[in-house]
């Protein structure tokens, strides 16, 4: 074979394996995801995903596994809840240059971005524009101009955080000091630690969960397992590997928090008040001698001075009594609903069974399943289920990791994210709507 042959064969063979390995960021499929979430706005609701997309550029095989070279590059993609229709896919390029999400409120989704011209700014959800910058908030917090922390984006999460309770943009300044912006008013102010919210879950499921009226619920059993309401009740229904789907959106559980704070100071003040009216009417409980040398009624006296001393518990554990709260909302069941829980399940034991999802009515101390929905070619356990093609993966689909699982509601759309898919169930019906490949 002539030089020049030999020369075209190999050029041949460079452009061809190239085109095996480009992948678009804009139409390529996502190899991983980072973060879900889902966003309740006047226009509608929308499911957002951050992605990985990884490129690659070589492959080897040896005795110690196979090894993938190669680069990532992340976007975000904004889908109709309802329809799982793409609305808008913005790439926001390699590690240094993506964003991290900090959180929604309700209106603008906060994030952080290492671009020093950046930095903390807001997005409106649905195109993913810019609708607040670094420079307006450092013009509403003048002291903060050029001193806000500015984090490489791995370390982000360790800087800039949001706390669902307050419904504020928690970050810290370069020496160290947490600071609290309030995302209507754009000022921020100093707080003397950091709020204990954490809202990294470390699973999506689990056999127990809280019910919003802070009732704890169980699934118990072996292989099938059946709705556990205690003292030997169980559900006629079982449930194979069934565990319940854990509530993940932060502003649900912001409004639980504060149900749960706000009964908690329902009864503060009830006993408040039923203290002042007992002083009230025997103004000599002022001195707990006198009282029982003067008073007849000795319960009275007895009940009084147990208020005084629940008051003054009260009083002195309240932070860490909110403490405990805050701990709870990582087990808050699904859907926020005290009546309502979702249980994820498997068809079959088979390696390629499929994933179900039922909703389980809780009422009058009884468990009744309302529905089951099958999710099509979606392994219950992908690590089994899934029999890849080495070569296809890599060259054709970059280096997919399928272990990221995500659940949600909004309206009546119960959002899943499982094996790279994400798929939309009505929540009234128990009906398929939709299933995207990421």
């Amino acid at each position: 074979m002539s030089f020049i042959k030999q020369f075209t064969f190999w050029l041949a063979v460079i452009f061809l394996t190239a085109g095996c390995f480009h992948k678009s960021n804009t139409t390529g499929t996502a190899d991983d995801i980072k973060h879900s979430f889902t966003c309740h706005t006047p226009k509608g609701d929308y499911l957002i995903t951050h992605e990985e997309v990884f490129h690659a550029t070589s492959k080897s095989s040896g005795p110690k596994g196979t090894f993938i070279s190669g680069s990532t590059d992340y976007r975000y993609t904004v889908r109709d809840l309802k329809t799982g229709a793409q609305v808008t896919r913005l790439v926001t390029g390699d590690r240094d240059e993506d964003l991290f999400p900090i959180g929604y409120d309700g209106k603008q989704l906060w994030c952080y971005s290492p671009d020093k011209k950046v930095g903390l700014h807001a997005r409106e959800p649905l195109t993913m524009a810019v609708t607040i910058t670094l420079e307006q908030l450092e013009k509403e917090n003048p002291s903060l101009a050029g001193n806000i922390n500015m984090p490489k984006i791995y370390e982000a999460p360790q800087f800039y955080s949001y706390d669902p309770v307050s419904s504020s943009i928690i970050f810290t300044d370069l020496q160290g000091i947490f600071y609290s912006l309030d995302p209507k008013t754009l000022k921020a102010t100093p707080i003397k630690k950091k709020p204990s919210f954490s809202n990294r879950f470390s699973d999506g499921h689990s056999s127990n969960a809280l019910r919003s009226n802070s009732v704890r619920i169980n699934l118990s059993g072996e292989l099938r397992k059946q709705v556990d309401l205690g003292r030997d009740n169980k559900s006629e229904d079982s449930y194979l590997s069934g565990e319940i789907l854990i509530e993940q959106n932060t502003g649900r559980l912001a409004a639980i928090a504060a149900q749960l704070m706000q009964g908690n100071m329902a009864v503060f003040q009830k006993q408040q008040q039923e203290y002042d009216s007992l002083l009230k009417l025997y103004p000599v409980l002022k001195d707990q001698s006198k009282a029982y040398l003067n008073m007849k009624d000795y319960h009275i006296i007895d009940h009084f001075y147990d208020l005084q001393s629940n008051l003054s518990s009260k009083s002195r554990d309240s932070a860490s009594k909110n403490d405990d709260i805050i701990s709870s909302l990582s087990s808050i069941a699904l859907g926020g609903d005290s009546n309502t829980i979702y249980i994820l399940h498997a068809n079959n034991l088979t390696d390629t069974g499929s994933t179900l999802i039922s909703k389980v009515s809780i009422k009058e101390n009884k468990a009744v399943t309302l529905w089951t929905s099958m999710i099509p070619q979606i392994y219950f356990n992908p690590s089994k289920g899934i029999k890849r093609n080495g070569m296809a993966d890599v060259f054709k689909s970059g280096n997919p990791q399928f272990s990221y699982e995500w659940y949600g509601v909004e309206g009546n759309v119960l959002v899943g994210i499982k094996m790279l898919f994400a798929f939309g169930i009505d929540t009234n019906t128990g009906k398929l709507l939709w299933k995207q490949q990421l």
